[in-house]
């Protein structure tokens, strides 16, 4: 079994920017951040599957068009204080990416949980109970806003996450090109 999830390839300037927010905002020790190529905005988690279903998902996948998506950066925000990441805009076009996605998924056997989609790029966790929810707000609030300069997308992946005591590490699986 595979534990994957499908998400937008980000380019390096974009993760660039994303990482220097990260090593400016003087985080505790105990928080991870995210390296450069480890950032992206994940689409559709798709849990633990076996090859054969993710085989037939990425043939479905090829067959998606990859439409032309610039990515505007809101804000920075916080999932129960575990997390430091940067929101994105909602976007018509990136959502009806998103259903794609899920539909095609669904198609190939994948059973998906019922998660409203929250367009955002972690960029670092923190182990549960090293900040405290107003020193992560106080953090946020220092930071200000992420640069506004829109990220170009160009394409998205299949990846693999691989849970370790020191973080995940993602492997591309397949890369669906515009």
């Amino acid at each position: 079994m595979t534990r994957a999830f499908l998400a937008l390839d980000l380019p390096d300037a974009a993760c660039a920017r994303l990482t220097a927010v990260a090593r400016r905002a003087q985080l505790p020790p105990t928080a991870r951040l995210l390296p450069a190529e480890a950032l992206h905005l994940t689409l559709l988690f798709l849990g633990d599957q076996s090859d054969a279903t993710l085989h037939d998902l990425h043939h479905a996948l090829a067959r998606l068009p990859m439409p032309v998506l610039h990515l505007q950066l809101t804000g920075l925000g916080s999932f129960t204080s575990q997390t430091l990441h940067a929101d994105v805009a909602p976007d018509p076009t990136l959502a009806a990416l998103e259903g794609a996605m899920r539909r095609a998924a669904l198609k190939a056997g994948i059973t998906l949980a019922r998660r409203r989609f929250h367009p955002h790029v972690t960029i670092a966790r923190f182990p549960a109970g090293t900040i405290s929810p107003a020193a992560l707000a106080d953090t946020i609030a220092r930071l200000g806003p992420p640069d506004p300069t829109p990220i170009p997308v160009t394409g998205f992946s299949l990846l693999e996450s691989q849970l370790s005591p020191g973080g995940a590490r993602y492997t591309r699986l397949a890369s669906y090109p515009p």
